[in-house]
């Protein structure tokens, strides 16, 4: 069998052209610290013509690489054109990889940042969610589904303290694919954790994209993910099941507001899960601060000004028992369907087998 991506012969030939629409190298317009680019890894280039900087994601073109996926992950990049939405620039390729040219950030991951921060504060989630909300709706009216949308996939346009300014960048669409809405698509994939439980059934369509901008919701305002287990089959049970938790000790210092719309996008039921339009519409946008709940309030001695300057600054003691979040769904406590393959940030997992 002929090496992914080249033609067979006895004489060796020029590589078949996977997505590049030219033969042009990127040595010839960009400028690295050192070449080759490392594959299967971001690198920093220099555009020769203006100095710009830009970023490199070098993809080894390999027997088991799937060339189909990669044309159209690409396509579909070339496709939208947002603010909000990391922009692919131009596409290289050689004889060895292939070479995905996008806008320069110097942010980081917005999974970094939360590491370090260990939660965000309503102020600084709610910007951030509005942005990948617009992002989702730019691509839900051009018919795409992104099903990949994890922490890991959202980036920060620029370094710096998060705020109304801070800039979000959606990349990660690998998994991203045109979907017709009298068609629902069967191919159960995206990260553990964030997949809706309709996409582990495999009879999905994009609003499986707002459980995944629920699940990151979620993520942001307390630092865990909703869905946990010791391993993969686990996590996927959980989710299947759609069963979370606000503890106090973790959420007493969230509104209620936010609250309300984690749980209209983490909704089992595809059919009464918020749309990114109505996301955008609910009033947690409209200033996190405001809608404290009564229990946040008290703990602030209803003083607006000390909200103002304290909005996240509350007491536990008064919030009461657990909060559980379940849908009255008679299929909520059913199992997972097995077998399945679940793609994974890490590796695919065979459900009916035990993860390493």
């Amino acid at each position: 069998m002929a090496p992914f991506g080249f033609a067979t012969g006895s004489a060796p030939r020029k590589p078949v052209l996977l997505v590049a629409e030219s033969e042009e190298s990127i040595q010839d317009t960009y400028d690295a610290e050192k070449w080759p680019l490392a594959q299967g890894a971001l690198s920093e280039v220099t555009l020769r013509s203006t100095g710009s900087l830009r970023t490199v994601r070098t993809v080894a073109k390999l027997r088991d690489t799937d060339a189909e996926a990669l044309k159209r992950e690409v396509d579909v990049m070339k496709s939208l054109s947002h603010p909000n939405i990391l922009e692919l620039l131009e596409v290289f390729e050689d004889a060895k990889s292939v070479y995905l040219v996008t806008e320069h950030c110097t942010g980081g991951t917005v999974l970094r940042r939360l590491t370090s921060e260990h939660r965000f504060e309503e102020m600084q989630a709610s910007p951030l969610m509005q942005q990948l909300f617009r992002a989702v709706r730019h691509m839900h009216e051009r018919k795409l589904c992104h099903r990949g949308l994890q922490m890991q996939g959202l980036i920060l346009a620029t370094s710096g303290e998060l705020g109304a300014n801070t800039a979000l960048k959606v990349s990660g669409f690998n998994y991203a694919c045109e979907y017709d809405p009298d068609q629902p698509l069967r191919e159960a994939c995206g990260p553990v954790g964030y997949m809706a439980p309709e996409v582990i059934d495999k009879e999905y369509s994009n609003p499986c994209d707002l459980w995944s901008c629920g699940v990151i919701m979620f993520y942001m305002l307390c630092g865990y993910l909703p869905f946990t287990g010791s391993s993969d089959k686990e996590v996927m049970r959980e989710s299947h099941r759609g069963a979370f938790f606000f503890h106090p000790k973790s959420w007493g210092n969230v509104s209620d507001c936010a609250k309300d719309l984690i749980r209209a996008l983490l909704k089992r039921r595809p059919v009464q899960r918020y749309t990114a339009v109505q996301a955008l519409h609910h009033e947690w946008f409209r200033g996190p601060k405001k809608h404290m709940d009564a229990a946040a309030l008290k703990a602030l001695g209803g003083d607006a000004k000390k909200i103002e300057e304290h909005p996240t600054d509350v007491s536990t003691s008064d919030l009461g028992s657990l909060d559980l979040e379940l849908d009255a769904d008679p299929a909520v406590e059913a199992d997972v369907p097995g077998p399945l393959v679940v793609h994974s940030s890490a590796r695919p997992v065979l459900l009916s087998e035990t993860p390493a």
